[in-house]
């Protein structure tokens, strides 16, 4: 009885084992099974537009610093002490306005005494004419050019004449005025010092248009051409830009293979200041060219690469750019009109990946 109980159990547990085993094959096959439907199921969700052929906006970006297009240095054209200094840093003035003056006591009195040596000497030289037997002053060109500079010379006339014009430029530029309309820079003056303790008195800007001269490589000049708009933004001003021409190309290519330009542009406002450091931005139209989004084309084993959605899969394909600028990329090969071109979480794709477009 035992030897039988012994036998039916070696015979029962091994079956049980080989059973328990045979159960999970099954499972194991439908685990893998869902899977592989899960997976075939995520397509990635994607955004596509068609290639057009369309103008393209060739972006040229540089950098560079506004000037104001007029300044100038005013300096104190006659020596003597400061007695009022009327504007400050910052101040506008109109033309003609008095900035600062010279006390002008001195180049009064030698006015006044250039006034009375040139009365003295007209008395002598029309003295001179009557010894010639010419009444009048305007007789005398019957005397001859040269015999009536002689006469002018001999009296002390010619010199006289020169000395009163001297002293009374030295009397009318005591006071400095500005020579145009515009704002004060770099006064640094104080009234009661000697003007020659100064180099200058103070720089004048006319700040109502500005100046921007940039840098261009040699081979990107020649698509530039005055009257060209430029767009121009201030590092200090975020989100300002102005809108300037381009009114002059350097005929030049410098050492480092650079062409300088210069644009002139409005400031209306007065946000602009001179010194200021600004990115430039020039575009060119450029007419019939494919164009496809910037985030579509990508870069695939040192080549570059776009996917065209074609039945809910994802093709790779290589193109061939020529130019691109901030937003957009202009296709010279790989593509044609009408291919619908991925451009939104296309960067997971491989070549027949399954996709789902979505709407923008």
């Amino acid at each position: 009885m035992n030897n039988l109980m012994k036998f039916g159990l070696c015979i029962l547990i091994p079956s049980l084992f080989v059973v328990g085993c045979g159960d999970q094959e099954p499972k194991e096959d439908k685990t893998v099974e869902h899977a592989k439907t899960t997976v075939k199921l995520e397509a990635a969700r994607v955004k596509v537009i068609p290639v057009k052929r369309e103008q393209f906006n060739s972006e040229l970006l540089s950098n560079g610093k506004l000037a104001a297009n007029k300044s100038a240095l005013l300096p104190f054209k006659v020596g003597g002490t400061i007695n009022s200094v009327l504007k400050t840093n910052g101040s506008r003035v109109t033309a003609n306005e008095v900035i600062a003056s010279i006390e002008e006591r001195d180049s009064q009195i030698r006015l006044i005494d250039a006034k009375m040596n040139l009365t003295k000497a007209q008395l002598d030289f029309y003295d001179r004419l009557l010894r010639e037997g010419i009444a009048l002053v305007s007789d005398s060109s019957s005397l001859g050019k040269d015999r009536l500079y002689n006469i002018k010379l001999a009296s002390g006339y010619l010199g006289a004449q020169t000395n009163y014009e001297r002293a009374l430029y030295d009397f009318q530029h005591t006071k400095v005025r500005a020579p145009f309309a515009g704002i004060i820079s770099d006064m640094d003056v104080k009234e009661f010092n000697h003007s020659s303790n100064y180099k200058h008195l103070c720089t004048l800007i006319d700040d109502s248009r500005m100046e921007v001269i940039f840098n261009v490589l040699e081979t990107e000049v020649g698509g530039l051409r005055k009257g060209m708009n430029v767009e121009v933004s201030p590092y200090a001003l975020a989100g300002s830009c102005f809108i300037g021409k381009v009114v002059a190309i350097n005929p030049r290519v410098d050492n480092s293979g650079m062409v300088k330009v210069k644009a002139l542009l409005d400031n209306n406002r007065g946000e602009l200041i001179d010194g200021m450091n600004v990115r430039i931005l020039l575009k060119r139209a450029m007419d019939n060219c494919l164009i496809v989004p910037r985030s579509a084309v990508l870069p695939r084993q040192g080549k570059k690469i776009v996917f065209v959605h074609k039945d809910g899969k994802a093709h790779w394909t290589y193109v061939t750019t020529e130019m691109e600028n901030s937003s957009e990329v202009s296709i010279s090969s790989g593509l044609k009109e009408g291919d619908e071109v991925i451009y939104m979480n296309n960067l997971g794709l491989s070549h027949e990946s399954d996709v789902v477009v979505v709407a923008d």
